[in-house]
């Protein structure tokens, strides 16, 4: 894909990482092979996939990497404690990125969406969606367009300042969860 982009655009501008495995298990449910598989996908594939865009912002004098990390990272959950600490790794790994890259012109965030009208949400019955929108500040779940405008604002000249920060997007649950 690196090579692809390098030949055929010159390079790139921006990179959203969006790829999970939230596997729901108790702590002491987790095997490694679970265990190795949800950091494959949660955390060593945001790393390899950001430092080869960096490479390739590089080429273009710049550009914006966003992380597609959770609220979960902030407020864990019974059941998601694996899910939630590679969450709160890929927090740390943007931070890092961000420092790391910052002089080249290369803004790296993180975006940390709360429930969302997903397939994920949708595992949940009317019942519990109800509930959980009812905890919301706004009162209902978030729609996918609302996460995709965040990511759209962190990669935008509109947020040239920006980096290292951890944008949340839950509808005010972080609040009413303090």
């Amino acid at each position: 894909m690196a090579e692809h982009l390098r030949r055929t655009h010159g390079g790139l501008d921006i990179l959203v990482n969006n790829a999970v495995l939230s596997p729901l298990r108790s702590i002491d449910k987790t095997d490694r092979g679970l265990f190795a598989k949800a950091v494959e996908v949660d955390l060593q594939g945001y790393w390899f996939m950001s430092s080869a865009a960096a490479d390739l912002m590089r080429m273009k004098g710049g550009g914006s990497i966003i992380n597609i990390a959770s609220v979960a990272a902030l407020h864990p959950d019974r059941g998601l404690a694996l899910y939630s600490t590679l969450k709160t790794a890929l927090i740390g790994m943007s931070r890092a990125f961000a420092l790391e890259y910052g002089g080249e012109g290369i803004r790296v965030n993180t975006v940390l969406p709360g429930l969302i009208e997903t397939r994920l949400a949708e595992k949940y019955d009317e019942e519990a969606r109800a509930s959980m929108a009812a905890r919301m500040a706004v009162g209902r779940l978030g729609r996918p367009e609302e996460v995709g405008l965040a990511a759209l604002y962190l990669a935008s000249s509109a947020s040239s300042y920006i980096t290292g920060a951890s944008l949340v997007i839950d509808g005010g649950l972080s609040i009413a969860l303090t």
